[in-house]
């Protein structure tokens, strides 16, 4: 009997074929980045094209070919066309495969008057370049027409944010959109391509992220900012969700509320006496990069409107590691930091900013206050002071999304729900947990969650973030973006009503 010889190979032995990805086709003729101080060129007025760029196109054809073969779409010009000299006078932010270029510069408006020259003015110029978008890196071996895409994006941000009257406080000013033509050669032909970019304030300041002073080697441990004293800090932060809320609430979502994001720049006091928290002068706290901010046109909120609670805004927010360094590291901790958005946000005298609180912050408020965290205000616990009692919910036929008021006369939360639970253990430990502290309150309080994207709408979580696992089997409306308009239609159609009310009403700072 002979003994049969069996070869056995491992996982690691076993011959696998390799994953391909894309990679963009070597440019050889791809030039040197231009955008350094002193840098000139003439530029014009632009209004932004839809985009039209094929996959298909710009996956076989080299970067230095497709930018200059496949020119964006032209528009018809202003009716006054303006022309002004743009002057790099210093990099903000610049790389061959960078994507945007961000600098400083010279504007010198052109006009038939020697008086125009008076009229120049320093700014930032975000510049759109598709010879220097690095696609391995921006879109993971992925080749798409982000050039475009982000310049469309911001630009229409800033139109939004501009019309509601909220640039040139927690926005940057806008200056509008421009262009100019850059010749180089390609296969020997002298060829030229259209440069789109966007002018904006000069802000002169820090950003928080650049803050972090290295204390140790070691980076991990060493690298904070915690030489600002916490009370600061965390003004700073407060103030910077307020903003965020308020272009909520009018229809511009940034989708990055994070550190390197947020600049301090100096404050102008109409007294000429800073604001002093914590023995240092309070900032001018502006959010920046809106590239891939998501708009809803319809929204007609204004910066006189109330807005939403920021600490609605902020409740799945991971502000531990967006702000890292600047928040408490114990805010890893998710109780914490909510427990800090309901001391801030939410206390007598302090929601009443804002649009009504949905029901789920209710409840945490009263979890909070028979805890005895201290967010009882002069009028009792929280609850009471805006008539709100949590109580099981109304069992009706079929759940149903709304945004709008509920019976007693507060905003839901995005996504909330009429009707009953998926299960009856959930429905008894909930309401038990409005009376039960020892109930861990992550289990029963968190907040629904929706995901948008105008072109791919599953795929991002944002602050009113995913369906959660409590809420699995009941039906989404037929589009997210018909859920964010349901929430602005809310905000519209109650913040009058609530200012009345309340005598009360925001202002953009």
């Amino acid at each position: 009997m002979s003994t049969q010889q069996h070869s056995f190979q491992s996982p690691s032995n076993r011959a696998s074929p390799k994953t391909q990805f894309w990679t963009s086709p070597e440019a050889p003729d791809k030039p040197e980045i231009p955008y350094i101080p002193g840098f000139t060129v003439l530029i014009h007025r632009h209004v932004v094209p839809p985009s039209h760029v094929s996959d298909d196109y710009t996956e076989t054809v080299p970067q230095s070919r497709a930018g200059v073969d496949n020119t964006p779409l032209d528009t018809s010009s202003p009716t006054q066309p303006e022309i002004a000299r743009l002057t790099i006078t210093a990099p903000i932010s610049i790389g061959a495969e960078r994507g945007s270029q961000v600098v400083a510069c010279r504007i010198t408006p052109q006009g038939k008057s020697k008086d125009e020259a008076l009229k120049a003015f320093n700014a930032a110029a975000k510049i759109y370049d598709p010879l220097y978008y690095g696609f391995k890196r921006l879109n993971g071996h992925y080749q798409g027409d982000c050039k475009y895409e982000h310049y469309r994006t911001e630009a229409a941000a800033y139109e939004h944010l501009q019309k509601a009257g909220q640039t040139g406080s927690f926005a940057p000013e806008y200056y509008g959109c421009w262009t100019f033509d850059l010749h180089n050669e390609i296969d020997g032909d002298s060829c030229s391509r259209p440069v789109r970019l966007i002018l904006m304030e000069y802000l002169i300041g820090i950003d928080i992220c650049s803050t972090r002073v290295e204390k140790t080697p070691e980076r991990q441990i060493g690298t904070n900012s915690f030489y600002y004293p916490e009370e600061y800090r965390l003004e700073v932060l407060a103030r910077a969700l307020e903003g965020y809320a308020r272009q909520v609430s009018i229809g511009v979502d940034q989708r990055d509320f994070a550190g390197s994001n947020v600049m301090l720049v100096a404050a102008d006091s109409p007294t000429g006496i800073p604001e002093i928290v914590a023995g240092l002068a309070m900032p001018r706290i502006v959010l920046v990069d809106y590239n891939q901010a998501y708009l809803d046109c319809e929204s007609e909120g204004s910066a006189t409107s109330l807005s939403v609670n920021p600490a609605l805004v902020a409740w799945n927010e991971r502000l531990w590691e967006n702000f890292d360094g600047w928040v408490p590291l114990d805010w890893e901790d998710d109780y914490l930091q909510h427990e800090w958005l309901l001391k801030r946000f939410c206390r007598d005298g302090q929601r009443e900013l804002y649009l009504p609180l949905p029901d789920y912050l209710i409840r945490e408020l009263e979890s909070h206050v028979r805890m005895g965290s201290g967010l009882d205000g002069p009028n009792g616990p929280p609850g009471a002071s805006q008539g709100i009692k949590s109580e099981q919910p109304d069992h009706n036929p079929e759940p149903t999304f709304s945004a709008s008021m509920n019976n007693s006369g507060n905003a839901k939360s995005p996504g909330s729900v009429d009707g009953p639970s998926n299960s009856n253990d959930d429905s008894a430990r909930s309401i038990q947990s409005s009376f039960d502290p020892n109930i861990p309150l992550t289990e029963v309080t968190e907040p629904p969650r929706v995901t948008y994207k105008p072109e791919d709408p599953s795929s991002r979580f944002v602050h009113f973030g995913a369906i959660d696992k409590a809420l699995e089997g009941i039906p989404m409306p037929s589009s997210t973006e018909e859920l964010f308009r349901l929430l602005h239609a809310s905000v519209n159609a109650n913040a009058p009503a609530c200012a009345e009310s309340t005598g009360h009403s925001r202002q953009a700072s």
